[in-house]
């Protein structure tokens, strides 16, 4: 039996370690598996489990996460910044906003899956460039004024939207591109 206060340079123990007081470790190499109440640790396999419960992470609310060096961020209030693509079977949700990152000479707003232009008075088509276009892409139009409208893919990085008749005043119409 070691009484209090023994000091050791190293010390191996070739059974079991039972420690029943509180114990500061200043470094911990664990070759297997850390298991403290329901949260199991799998160094080998790299994974973190918790029976019986969902994992917590910043239970408190206190602050975010970050995963994979900002990648995938989460602040307290929930927001989430993914830095790629973010793949679901299903999305659910009370409002779609495309973030605006251009603006035309003309003051209207332009991204590259959404927009709103203009077609000159006397003109029956537009073209509008877009690097969102792809094979499999729906082209949706709606002009601001009620007239016959439609639109077709041009080539790669082009659709058309096109009047059956000439426009009598300059008409608004929002696009947009759906993949």
């Amino acid at each position: 039996a070691l009484s209090g206060g023994t000091d050791f340079d190293n010390l191996t123990v070739g059974g079991t370690l039972n420690v029943l007081g509180r114990t500061t470790v200043s470094d911990l190499v664990v070759t297997g598996n850390i298991i403290a109440g329901l949260l199991s640790i799998d160094g080998l396999e790299g994974s973190i489990s918790v029976i019986g419960e969902p994992l917590k992470l910043q239970p408190l609310g206190t602050d975010g996460v970050d995963i994979l060096s900002g990648k995938v961020v989460i602040d307290k209030n929930g927001n989430m910044n993914v830095d790629a693509t973010i793949r679901a079977k299903k999305v659910n949700t009370d409002k779609l906003e495309i973030a605006t990152t251009e603006e035309d000479p003309n003051g209207e707003v332009l991204t590259s899956s959404a927009g709103v232009i203009t077609i000159p008075i006397g003109e029956r088509s537009i073209d509008i460039s877009t690097s969102a276009l792809t094979n499999k892409s729906l082209i949706f139009v709606t002009p601001e004024n009620p007239v016959a409208v439609g639109s077709k893919k041009k080539d790669a990085d082009t659709f058309t939207i096109s009047l059956q008749t000439p426009t009598v005043t300059a008409l608004k119409v929002n696009w947009w591109v759906v993949n």
